[in-house]
């Protein structure tokens, strides 16, 4: 059995789970361990990018990545989901002017709060919130602090009461929300009415297939080997190989003084060892490959 060690970048389409794509992933190339970097609603489509094999021990630095939205608005309304599939909750006849809404996205711009919303994946005592929220229970939630990079208006229909907006955010971050929550500080209601996620974990739209049009050979065609992972951490290439068979057995070594403390991806030419923690020790500067990637 072939063992495929990559991402593979799906456009996925409205109406189907992530984790339908994990399971026809699993499928497909007759492996047990896949995972994705993200959860798209059923309601959004976009970039979803299924890890396997090796990669999947990427994840957990993959979810913590920048993403970016286009996000559809809906104004005068809001609805319990906080999206187009929900009951309109609170409903206004006043209409928002463009020059008022350019001047509200620029308020949401940087560190913000948000409340996440009931109709979501998070758990409370290992209940989903959204099932909860099915059965007309409400939890309290607490305000989570995430970043907001930027919001360009995209498009505005006074008489539709419609806008489109592009919105890069941090890992966390509810554009639902984030679309509620823009509505009522114009004194009015929204609520989100279309999502298209166009980059996702270093990996853009323009790097997605289809994969339901798709024969099996274009997509095992199309996965993106491990080596090619793209995080926002600086790469290290090493050449020692001493070094590199110590690092490999676990020990931690010291190394450059020249590099901050942090964390960075570490290859042996163009081969991708893993990720690894440089920190500072009485000793000096030290270096420990804390994930192990390569075989």
């Amino acid at each position: 059995m072939t063992d495929y060690n990559g991402f593979l970048v799906v456009n996925k389409r409205k109406g189907i789970g992530s984790t339908d794509y994990v399971r026809m992933v699993k499928k497909i190339f007759n492996q047990k361990k896949v995972g994705h970097s993200g959860t798209l609603d059923l309601l959004a489509s976009g970039v979803l990018v299924v890890c396997l094999g090796r990669a999947t021990k990427t994840i957990e630095y993959l979810q913590k990545e920048k993403k970016t939205y286009i996000a559809s608005i809906k104004f005068g309304k809001a609805t319990d989901t906080l999206d187009a599939e929900g009951k309109v909750t609170e409903s206004t006849d006043e209409k928002v002017s463009i020059d008022d809404l350019n001047m509200i996205l620029n308020d949401f711009v940087g560190k913000i709060t948000q409340i996440p919303p009931m109709y979501s994946a998070l758990k409370y005592k290992g209940q989903r919130l959204y099932d909860l929220a099915r059965q007309g229970i409400s939890i309290d939630r607490k305000e989570r602090l995430t970043t907001i990079y930027s919001i360009e208006l995209l498009d505005f229909s006074f008489e539709k009461q419609e806008a489109k907006i592009k919105t890069q955010v941090s890992a966390g971050t509810y554009i639902r929300t984030l679309v509620d929550d823009i509505g009522r500080a114009l004194g009015n209601f929204a609520y989100m009415s279309d999502l298209e996620r166009i980059q996702c974990s270093g990996f853009s739209i323009d790097q997605a297939i289809d994969f339901i049009e798709e024969d099996e050979d274009f997509i095992k065609s199309s996965l993106i080997d491990i080596d090619d992972i793209h995080l926002d951490m600086e790469k290290i290439i090493l050449s020692d190989e001493a070094l590199i068979k110590r690092l490999k057995n676990g020990m931690t070594e010291p190394f450059n003084s020249q590099y901050k403390n942090g964390t960075y991806l570490i290859y042996e030419q163009n081969k991708i060892l893993g990720i690894a923690n440089i920190f500072t020790t009485a000793k000096g500067t030290m270096l420990k490959l804390t994930k192990h990637l390569y075989v």
